[in-house]
């Protein structure tokens, strides 16, 4: 009995430690399987690390990407806003150069005989020519005496009807502008519709129809000392050479009379040969 009672206690405790220890082969087998999902663990997160590792690079990429796409965009659009602009500036150009239609001849001014000597003083300091048109047939009188008149009209019939020197004429013309500019005087040439072509009568040095009706260049010695003065006319009036000097109170004034009608502005000073001075006159028309 005891015997088997042994046997039974050491089968028991085979199995027992069959059951608490296992042969060494055996944990050897079983370590790596304890193992392993710690490997697939790590391998997975380094598997999800790398795209997060690798995605910074991809960002730093991608805008020298967009930057280079966008630049290539932009070129093309500089290109046609400089050709636009081009354009636009050829356009300016062009609409600058085109030729201005010239403004009719027209009158600036309607007035009493008495406001004559202001519309004067007002066309002078825009530095234009007086351009009278007297319907009254009072200011060539009052000119006569306020003033000195180169006759044009005048000149021409005594010249034909007393067999005249033409030349005593175009003297007497140059004197009377010299007189002007050394008193200060009105200067008035006075025409009508028969009067002849002024470059055609006044065929002399001194008459320049560019300086004569232009105050800035009549009164500029580089014409008066070289084409108007004589040489004994250059001088003041205490006798010094030299010093022949324009005074500031000159007047410049052409005066039409016409008491009957109306008179084309532009043909008449067509006919005066003074069309290329057509800016220089400031037409005023003085009625009763």
């Amino acid at each position: 009995m005891n015997n088997k009672k042994d046997q039974n206690l050491t089968a028991q405790g085979t199995q027992i430690k069959g059951t608490t220890k296992q042969p060494a082969h055996q944990t050897q087998q079983q370590k790596p399987a304890q193992n392993h999902p710690v490997q697939n663990q790590t391998a997975t997160k380094q598997q999800q690390q790398k795209p997060t590792q690798q995605h910074p690079t991809n960002t730093k990429t991608q805008p020298k990407q967009q930057t280079q796409q966008q630049a290539q965009v932009t070129k093309p659009q500089q290109q046609q806003q400089k050709q636009q602009q081009q354009q636009q500036q050829q356009q300016q150009q062009q609409q600058q150069v085109q030729p201005v239609a010239p403004k009719k001849l027209e009158p600036k001014r309607t007035i009493k005989l008495q406001a004559m000597l202001n519309a004067m003083d007002q066309d002078k300091e825009e530095g234009k020519i007086s351009f009278l048109v007297d319907k009254t047939g009072n200011a060539y009188t009052f000119f006569k005496y306020k003033g000195t008149i180169v006759d044009i009209t005048q000149f021409l019939i005594v010249e034909q009807n007393q067999g005249k020197n033409h030349e005593d004429h175009i003297e007497k013309a140059r004197k009377a502008v010299v007189y002007s500019l050394e008193v200060g005087d009105n200067l008035v040439f006075s025409t009508d519709l028969a009067t002849t072509n002024l470059n055609e009568f006044f065929k002399s040095d001194w008459y320049k129809p560019e300086s004569i009706f232009n105050y800035e260049e009549i009164t500029n010695p580089k014409y008066f000392r070289a084409h108007l003065l004589k040489p004994e006319e250059d001088k003041d009036g205490f006798g010094n050479k030299g010093q022949f000097w324009p005074k500031k109170e000159l007047h410049i004034v052409m005066l039409f009379t016409i008491k009957e009608g109306d008179l084309d502005y532009e043909q008449h000073l067509n006919k005066l040969g003074l069309d290329k001075l057509k800016n220089q006159f400031v037409i005023t028309i003085i009625e009763d």
